[in-house]
């Protein structure tokens, strides 16, 4: 047995070794002057960057400058409240990214964190949560790195480890901390419906009525709260507009592209026949804390496998599973017997451990090489020097909107005055989820006075008009600056 604690030993400090490696890589990827680490980043640092300007966060996507900010606002005012605080200029483009970054890698080693101290509770002994901390550190993928998921993720955890907390303590103490953390996530990130349905139906499972009408009623009334203090400088449909017809992207034939690659998959197949396993051995046993887990990975994998089909959807639609099943195979170690507990330790730090060679992997490959990380500061003195030619030299006026036909620096320095910012949500949709005929408009009556783009190929015929509304003025590496053509004789075929 002495041998088999020196091999649990031995995975447990190569284990944490790679999360020194694979923070070192997160390090490094703050620095990077791309606008996307993972799923439109760009898209949240403008969020950001419209409340530090003063700008509501939600607008009608139908009216110009057409923004769509498509969460719930929790994440964009704590990296504005921080960023306001250390002094940020909200110009700054490049600070404003750094601000995220680092927000977002606090929040997921907070999250970490509360990975070790649940496991602690359930019993695990101290090597044993501190590898469990390190693999959901490798779980977070890029999506993670930047973005509103990396609160979300923070709290969904605190209120699962307060959850399993008031489980052991067989009793309604702490039961409206959790909710109050449930109803956090949500005002993060729409997916915090997910752990309200799993708390609720566990409840319901365990015959807890006044426990469930409890939860239910201050579920609603914690979300109820934020809802409203969100409303006092947005309307409430331009909410429903930002929050959920914005997420209408349309449907995907076949999600979880990656998992079809069996040289991917195999990193994640252990983790799946392990919740099969977790799942009938949780049920049949008595112990509430086991049901739990039982009905969270279950609806964690309904809630994510349904969730993936929604066009621009990926594999993190599946993190909540990933984290109960990594979660519920230390629940079960720490409660088999010690001969058992041995040999499935070791067999759970011995994947945990080849996972974490995956991921790790692939952050290294994220990270780009040295040409891609400087053609991205090439990209991005190239926007600035287009912002200063734009203002000091042709004199973009407070009326003026400006147009940017590629996702860059450019969009956060034209902060209000760029029209249809986060053009990936109508590049992702099937079909247009907003009514966008005053953007025609625009292009055409004199309110769009410039546009840029990244090619020589005009942007308006590429974009269906038929004559040259747009001629070009400036151009230097790898901008153009186009401006209305004195005449405009040409009328708009559609987008």
């Amino acid at each position: 047995m002495k041998g088999m604690d020196l091999v649990k030993r031995t995975l447990v400090i190569l284990i944490l070794g790679l999360m020194v490696v694979h923070f070192g890589f997160r390090l490094r990827l703050i620095t990077d002057h791309r606008v996307d680490l993972g799923a439109q980043e760009i898209n949240v640092v403008y969020g950001i960057q419209k409340i530090m300007l003063g700008r509501p966060l939600y607008q009608d996507p139908e009216e110009p400058p057409f923004d769509v900010m498509q969460y719930t606002p929790a994440y964009y005012f704590l990296c504005a409240g921080v960023g306001s605080v250390v002094g940020i200029d909200v110009q700054d483009t490049y600070a404003l990214f750094l601000l995220s970054r680092i927000t977002s890698l606090l929040l997921n080693l907070t999250t970490c964190w509360l990975i070790y101290l649940l496991t602690r509770v359930v019993g695990a002994g101290t090597w044993l949560g501190l590898a469990t901390g390190a693999l959901v550190f490798a779980l977070h993928s890029e999506q993670f790195y930047s973005r509103v998921d990396s609160l979300y993720a923070l709290f969904f955890t605190a209120s699962l480890l307060v959850f399993i907390r008031s489980i052991h303590a067989e009793g309604r103490k702490g039961l409206l901390v959790c909710t109050l953390l449930c109803a956090l996530a949500f005002m993060t990130k729409q997916n915090g419906v997910l752990m309200i349905g799993i708390v609720g139906a566990y409840l319901l499972i365990e015959r807890s009525w006044r426990s469930f009408g409890l939860f239910a009623i201050a579920s609603m009334l914690f979300i109820l709260a934020g809802l409203g203090l969100t409303l006092i400088d947005s309307a409430p449909i331009d909410l429903w507009k930002n929050t959920v017809q914005g997420l209408m992207n349309g449907l995907v034939e076949r999600p979880f592209p990656h998992f079809r690659d069996p040289g991917v998959y195999k990193f994640y197949a252990g983790w799946h026949i392990a919740a099969v396993a977790l799942f009938v051995v949780f049920f049949r046993k008595g112990n509430g804390v086991f049901r739990f887990f039982a009905v969270a990975i279950l609806l964690s994998l309904l809630f994510g496998a349904v969730a993936s089909f929604k066009q621009g959807s990926g594999s993190h639609y599946l993190f909540e599973f990933h984290l109960f099943v990594m979660v519920g195979c230390v629940v079960w170690i720490a409660s088999a017997s010690e001969r058992a507990s041995r040999v499935a330790g070791v067999l759970f730090l011995s994947y945990a451990l080849l996972f974490m060679v995956h991921r790790t992997r692939q952050l290294q490959a994220w990270l780009g090489s040295d040409a891609e990380r400087s053609t991205s500061l090439k990209e991005y003195r190239s926007d600035l020097r287009a912002f200063h030619v734009l203002v000091g030299e042709l004199g973009l006026r407070t009326q003026d909107r400006v147009f940017i036909t590629y996702r860059g620096h450019l969009e956060l320095l034209l902060n209000g005055y760029g029209l249809l910012a986060q053009k990936d949500i109508l590049e992702w949709s099937r079909t247009p989820p907003f009514d966008l005929h005053l953007f025609d408009q625009a292009m055409v009556d004199g309110t769009v006075r410039y546009v840029i783009s990244n090619t020589a190929t005009d942007p308006m015929r590429s974009m269906g008009y038929n004559d040259p509304l747009f001629r070009p003025v400036r151009e230097w590496e790898g901008r153009i600056i186009w401006s209305r053509a004195p005449t405009v004789s040409g009328t708009p075929t559609g987008l």
